[in-house]
């Protein structure tokens, strides 16, 4: 396989579609659609546009998790504001992160397809529970950013598996050390 990434990345052209194309998602591009075919064409599969499709719903659970423990904490009756804070920017991080994904997709050429999250058990075991303080409410956002990571490593392990350089530098890059870095904070 890594004979096959070797070849693609010497390839000129792909190269320079790969600038193009993240010249396009940073807005610094000519966004003329006429040339933009070429690079929807690149490797993209319906394994990897299918889970990008995966991992917005997932970011997009997290960030409603995050959310409800906010709500919890800011409770009057609980108080514990600054936790509530921490946990609504969190909220924040994995909506925004949603949105680089659907941003991605469509930039890709694939199809967005948001599942109703409710009913994706993926994350949902945190929604309408009672804390029993800060500690359960960390406890339950390290299980979150465990599951989004692992879903991470599967999104970036099955575009190795399908030469989509593009794709594992986007995940990569973007997400991947990120998370990495709120793991080891919350242990």
């Amino acid at each position: 396989m890594l004979s096959r990434l070797q070849l693609i990345k010497n390839n000129s052209q792909i190269k320079s579609n790969i600038l193009r194309f993240y010249t396009s998602l940073n807005g610094n591009g000519n966004d003329n659609n006429n040339n933009n075919n070429s690079i929807n064409d690149i490797l993209y599969t319906k394994d990897v546009e299918e889970l990008i499709n995966k991992q917005i719903s997932i970011e997009l659970t997290a960030s409603h998790n995050y959310l409800v423990i906010s709500s919890y904490l800011s409770n009057v009756k609980i108080g514990l504001y600054g936790g509530a804070g921490f946990f609504l920017h969190m909220s924040n991080d994995e909506r925004d992160h949603a949105f680089k994904f659907i941003n991605y997709q469509n930039r890709r050429g694939g199809t967005v397809f948001i599942n109703n999250f409710c009913d994706n058990n993926v994350l949902l075991n945190t929604v309408y529970k009672k804390y029993n303080g800060l500690i359960d409410a960390l406890t339950d956002a390290l299980n979150m950013e465990k599951v989004v990571e692992q879903a991470l490593y599967n999104l970036n392990k099955i575009a190795e598996n399908n030469c989509d350089i593009i794709t594992m530098d986007y995940v990569t890059s973007n997400f991947l050390h990120e998370q990495v870095k709120m793991i080891i904070f919350y242990v």
